[in-house]
């Protein structure tokens, strides 16, 4: 889901999200794209973007599987 939306923004070059530790690295050229681009493709797929939370209403289109609810 995550990498689905980043490679939609032009300029993300690469993304990856490691499971285990529940972080995400993006590789992205930052005279297309920025952070905040990225924060908020994140944010709106529905998950946190550091300690920011998602809308309830991205977070309520995540499977159930996805929602980590000790956080939301």
């Amino acid at each position: 889901r995550i990498t689905t939306s980043l490679q939609k923004i032009d300029g993300v070059l690469a993304s990856m999200v490691n499971l285990n530790n529940g972080k995400i690295s993006v590789k992205y050229d930052p005279s297309k794209t920025n952070e905040e681009a990225i924060k908020s493709s994140i944010l709106n797929t529905g998950y946190y973007y550091n300690e920011t939370p998602p809308t309830s209403e991205a977070f309520s289109k995540l499977p159930d599987c996805c929602k980590d609810k000790k956080r939301y």
